[in-house]
């Protein structure tokens, strides 16, 4: 979890590379829940709290513009809510999550409902950012329509098994190739007791993400 993390290492991070775009994980702030497909109220209130706490403490990555994804209720419905944050404009929704998966360790389908399907270009700063979440970066088409959009960046937070980190590499890069944007991806981590294996890295390791492929957690860019 980022829990620990977000006080000390990113923060650290953030400043001293002064960075002005954060890409924080799909639901960065809870271990990951969907690992049965049956459904527990308690669990999923829980986690939508935990974001609600730890959603305050972005101001401390300020002025870097950060971007993320949620457990919401919105309306009745249970959604993954993926969002912009800066100082000037707060927290923005930028998109829900459309694609998914409903099988062994991410029974998501089971857990919330689907967006409305829009995929919507947001404004942070100069850049127009797409936001692919996860199992959307598959979604080629899409892809597509960003770059005839004009999109100059396609975020994909992401809770995904490290051992398919080369099979998330290459869509990162197809969407890139598709859009004529900018792919960037940022990878929820598991605890050592958390019954799924995701492929997030920790901060404290030197991170060369273009020349190794390594899928470090709250990944950071500087745009322009």
């Amino acid at each position: 979890m980022l829990l620990r993390v977000i006080g000390k290492s990113l923060v650290a991070h953030v400043k001293a590379r002064r960075s002005e775009l954060v890409l924080l994980p799909e639901m960065p702030f809870c271990s990951w829940f969907a690992t049965t497909p049956a459904f527990d109220q308690s669990v999923w209130q829980a986690a939508v709290a935990a974001h609600n706490v730890w959603q305050a403490r972005l101001t401390e990555l300020a002025p870097a513009i950060v971007l993320g994804t949620r457990p919401v209720n919105r309306n009745g419905e249970r959604l993954n809510e993926g969002f912009t944050w800066s100082e000037a404009d707060g927290y923005r929704v930028a998109h829900y999550k459309y694609y998914l998966p409903d099988e062994q360790d991410f029974w998501e389908a089971s857990w919330y409902q689907r967006g409305d399907g829009s995929f919507t270009l947001n404004q942070c700063a100069e850049a127009s950012v797409g936001f692919q979440i996860c199992t959307e970066l598959w979604s080629m088409e899409n892809s597509r329509r960003y770059g005839k959009d004009g999109v100059h960046l396609i975020v994909t937070p992401r809770a995904t098994p490290k051992a398919s980190l080369d099979r998330w590499l290459v869509a990162g890069r197809a969407a890139a190739m598709i859009s004529g944007a900018f792919s960037l991806s940022s990878n929820h981590s598991s605890g050592e007791t958390d019954p799924v294996h995701l492929g997030g890295q920790r901060l404290d390791r030197r991170a060369r993400w273009r020349s190794s492929g390594a899928d470090f957690k709250g990944a950071t860019i500087r745009y322009g």
